[in-house]
């Protein structure tokens, strides 16, 4: 935090003097000063004006109260914007001159019009967006997370598939033992053990048979209370040590974790190394770069393709996405072959929705293609970071708890729309950007 409040004044500084020589060098008539954040601030506590981050909308405020701060009397005497120091009802506003508080604060606060407030509130529904669109290429193709494979069939497989592996970190604690035995309850197969140590299975097996899960507590007040325990950690007690894995003569490794088939394989990259035998190790949460969008004039369906930042590469001096990796990509996502190609989304492009049997429409920020589902995306709301817990959204109905939009991207039947803003937020509504995407390091791409 600290760090990037000194990278913010001193950015603040490089653009405070660049004008200030811009003008000189111009011969204009205009004077270049900085508003600190202390006076905006104060403003709004006199003036009574509320600022909530729940939205985007605080920056504009911040915007306006600086736009009319020279109107204020205290500006037009040329005198500093905030009190060198404050004593005995006197505030000292530059080394030569003193003034009575009153005086300053008439000076200071004074509304800059009577209806300064209205008009705000007025403002502040007409406001425009515009976002940073995020193209750049040269990001980190993956975040740190390395997980190990194995192939299974549970239950619920036809075949054979490549499922990621998970651990419950400590089956004595209540937490983790509640997640132990929900997944035991839901298809006790997702347990290595149980397919690979049998024995040692049936062993943790009957100790869940002959322990209870909750124990009785005495309280302070006298009371008696009942918590959740873990059966192992009442076995451990009991027998003077942990749970260990079966053998004849009863000394077999301590048991503390214990593994199972979590989610199947999705996008990744194979960082297996060469000694490894029968097992494989990746990388997950693949960084996404952009989102193609095409449409099927057969089925009347839009469909969504996601690049990743893996995908990219250098070839005779370009950085792109090759067009056979393209055309595997495109494939592996399940675009027809007849499809037309729309336009490309990058993270914070916007987009419209609309749904035309129910009259509804939606502007939303794009964020990333699915990476599991196909045809979904994560979407944002315009006007803030994110949307509220359990909120319902037009076409899309209600969010997740946490907040987030992971729906399928456009239905059928629906129509989109690329919104492409200036820097004063007037949108420019696109249905067709070009005959083939961008950044295709081999042209001969058929699209």
């Amino acid at each position: 935090m600290a760090r990037n409040l000194v990278d913010t004044r001193y950015a603040s500084r490089v653009v405070l003097n660049e004008l200030q020589r811009f003008t000189r060098a111009k011969k204009m008539d205009t004077k270049v000063a900085v508003i600190r954040g202390k006076f905006t601030a104060n403003l709004r506590k006199h003036w009574n004006v509320s600022k909530s981050r729940d939205t985007h909308h605080h920056h504009a405020i911040d915007a306006s109260i600086i736009a009319v701060s020279p109107l204020l009397r205290l500006f037009e005497k040329k005198q500093l914007l905030v009190p060198e120091n404050v004593s005995e009802g006197n505030i000292n506003v530059e080394v030569s001159e003193k003034m009575a508080e009153d005086t300053f604060e008439k000076l200071a606060y004074e509304l800059p019009s009577g209806d300064f407030k209205e008009q705000l509130i007025v403002s502040a529904k007409k406001l425009k967006f515009s976002h940073q669109v995020d193209k750049k290429m040269n990001r980190r193709v993956s975040k740190d997370t390395i997980r190990s494979v194995r192939i299974a069939q549970l239950k619920k497989d036809k075949q054979e598939v490549e499922y990621l592996i998970k651990k419950v970190e400590d089956i004595y604690d209540p937490g983790s033992y509640a997640i132990f035995k929900k997944i035991y309850q839901t298809d006790k197969t997702k347990f290595l053990m149980q397919r690979l140590d049998p024995k040692t299975f049936a062993k943790l097996e009957e100790i869940m048979r002959s322990y209870p899960e909750t124990r009785e507590v005495l309280l302070e007040n006298g009371k008696v209370d009942e918590v959740q325990v873990s059966p192992f950690a009442l076995y451990a007690e009991d027998n003077g040590g942990y749970v260990r894995k079966y053998s004849k003569k009863g000394n077999g490794p301590v048991i503390r974790q214990v593994k199972y088939y979590d989610e199947k394989l999705g996008k990744n990259i194979d960082v297996t190394p060469k000694t490894a035998k029968n097992k494989k190790v990746v990388l997950l949460s693949l960084s996404s770069w952009r989102a193609d969008i095409y449409y099927n004039v057969q089925t009347s369906e839009y469909e969504i393709m996601g690049i990743k930042n893996n995908d990219l590469k250098f070839k005779d001096g370009g950085y792109g996405i090759s067009a056979d990796d393209y055309s595997k990509v495109k494939a592996a996502e399940g675009i027809s072959e007849d499809a037309e190609f729309c336009f490309s989304l990058y993270r914070n492009d916007r987009v419209k929705v609309i749904n035309p049997a129910d009259n509804e429409s939606i502007e939303l920020l794009f964020g990333s293609a699915s990476s599991t589902i196909r045809g979904y995306a994560e979407l944002k709301p315009i006007d803030r970071a994110v949307f509220l817990s359990k909120e319902e959204i037009p076409i899309y109905g209600n969010m997740s708890v946490s907040g987030r939009c992971i729906k399928r991207f456009v239905k059928p039947g629906n129509l989109l729309y690329k919104v492409n803003t200036d820097i004063l937020g007037n949108p420019f509504y696109v249905r067709k950007e070009g005959k083939i995407p961008d950044n295709i390091l081999d042209r001969e791409l058929k699209v």
